[in-house]
Formats: structure tokens, C-alpha cells, sequence
């Protein structure tokens, strides 16, 4: 899985919000380990959307929920930063939320409420 932005470049200046460098995921299987995400890396700007788009079990969803501290388990190796810091685990989940895909989307709910629910 690779992110890349192909959108204007963001100014130098501009810390990312969020960034991942060298993440390594391994999880124990029936005889030994397995590596779910391999070198993974990616930064989000101020303003910026992002999309993550890969194949099935490519680890898209194993990497939103490690971003997210959702993850439970397993070896992982690597940096996290959230606004050019390490991140903390436990008060990272009250800043980031997304909504996965099976999810059920209420059509009464804005945007946040729907991210507060699935959070």
C-alpha cells in the first residue's frame, strides 16, 4: 500500500497533522507470524482529505485502526505523530475518529454525530 498526494503541494512550512514513518505490523497466525502492513508511511495536512485505496487485504483497515489506537495486539514497529509529536494511545482516541465501512449510516446524523456514534 503506498499514499501519495497528488493534489498542490503543501507549503514547507506547514507541519502535517498527523504523519506514520516505517510501520510494521506483525500478527501471530498458526505457526509462526505474519506481516500485515510493511513499511507503511503517510502524512495528512491541515485541510487536506484523504483517501486510502488499496486491494482487499492490502491493510487498509488494519492501518486506520492502528492510527486510530483502535488496535489491540500484535507487534508493531514504527512512528505515529500527531502535530509533529509522538502520539498517545490513550488521548488520541478522543481526537481522531473515522467510520468503517459496514457501519450503519443514520440518515438524521451530521457528519461529527455519525463519528461520535462509531467512535
Amino acid at each position: 500500500m503506498r499514499l501519495s498526494n497528488s493534489s498542490s503541494p503543501t507549503p514547507t512550512n506547514v507541519e502535517p497533522v498527523l504523519s506514520w514513518n516505517n510501520l510494521n505490523y506483525d500478527i501471530k497466525v498458526k505457526g509462526g507470524t505474519r506481516r500485515v502492513l510493511h513499511n507503511a508511511g503517510g502524512s495528512v495536512y491541515p485541510g487536506e482529505i484523504v483517501a486510502i485505496m488499496g486491494a482487499s487485504c492490502a491493510g487498509k483497515t488494519t492501518l486506520l485502526n492502528i492510527l486510530s489506537g483502535r488496535i489491540q495486539g500484535g507487534k508493531l514497529e514504527g512512528s505515529i505523530q500527531f502535530q509533529g509529536a509522538p502520539r498517545n494511545p490513550h488521548n488520541f482516541k478522543r481526537m481522531l475518529g473515522f467510520v468503517e465501512q459496514d457501519d450503519l449510516m443514520h440518515p438524521t446524523l451530521t457528519v461529527e454525530e455519525t463519528l461520535l456514534v462509531s467512535a
